[in-house]
Order: structure tokens, then C-alpha cells, then sequence
């Protein structure tokens, strides 16, 4: 029979090493962490330069829908993708949905380039990056352009 210690002791060590850690904790620059908006699942890329990170319900999002070959958001007023948006996100939340631009399902992503140690810019990364749905970088491939995404079709 195996000893539970063993496995707890490992446990306990892991997370003391991960908690002293935590004390280094910075906060990045605001246009990155910004006061009104949750940003979430960093990835650093092409030699610590790029940061790929994912923006909740951020006012200025890539409504793009694509369906076949052909962008359905074009055909569609503001207030009809709007509609069509909160349905979409109401049957993805599980329940209604009011203002899909304020939705934790508003997510898209984001890339800051940093040179010498500073960021430099950052950017809201377009099409077929992000598009109306849900979206993020989970890993990158070999290049900093070859990204392991989380996104809705």
C-alpha cells in the first residue's frame, strides 16, 4: 500500500515554490492590464517579444462572422448582429445574454511587441484571428505566427 504522505509532501512543496514566486508578481503596463477591462492567458513568443494575451468584453471587437466563404456580420444593421450576437451568446452562456459587447464571452485577442525591454505597441489582432465569437492563443508553434488558438466557428 502507498504512503499518502508521499504525495502530499510533494504537493505542499510544488505549491511553496509556487507561492514564494508570486511575491514577484508585476503588473504590466495599462495599455496591456487596463483598468476596466480583464485580460487573461499570456503567451510570450519569439524570443520574450511578442505577448499574446486575451481581452474581455473590450468595446472595440472583431465582429467578422463567417459562414461558408462569405461574412454574414456585412450584411447585418448594428442593431441585427447585436440581436444575433446576444442570441448566440445566451445559448453559449447556458442562459440570456443582454449586451453581447459587455459579455465575458466578448473575448479577443491581443499582441504587445517589446523591444529593449519596453513594449513597445499593442495591437487587436484581426481576422482570422479573431472573429465575433470567443478567442485565444493557448500556444505557439515554432514561429510566433503559428498559434495554437481557442476560438468558435
Amino acid at each position: 500500500m502507498k504512503s499518502p504522505i508521499i504525495p502530499s509532501l510533494i504537493l505542499c512543496i510544488c505549491l511553496g515554490v509556487f507561492t514564494s514566486k508570486a511575491q514577484d508578481i508585476e503588473k504590466l503596463p495599462e495599455d496591456i492590464n487596463t483598468p476596466d477591462y480583464n485580460e487573461f492567458a499570456p503567451v510570450i513568443a519569439f524570443n520574450h517579444r511578442i505577448l499574446y494575451f486575451t481581452r474581455e468584453a473590450y468595446p472595440i471587437f472583431d465582429n467578422t462572422l463567417v459562414h461558408g466563404l462569405k461574412d454574414i456580420s456585412n450584411s447585418m444593421t448594428e442593431e441585427e448582429l447585436d440581436v444575433f450576437m446576444q442570441r448566440i451568446y445566451s445559448d453559449l452562456a447556458g442562459e440570456e445574454v443582454l449586451d453581447p459587447v459587455s459579455s465575458s464571452f466578448n473575448q479577443d485577442v491581443w499582441m504587445a511587441v517589446m523591444t529593449e525591454g519596453e513594449f513597445e505597441y499593442v495591437e487587436h489582432v484581426q481576422y482570422p484571428v479573431n472573429n465575433a465569437m470567443p478567442n485565444s492563443v493557448e500556444a505557439i508553434i515554432g514561429n510566433p505566427f503559428r498559434l495554437v488558438m481557442t476560438n468558435e466557428f
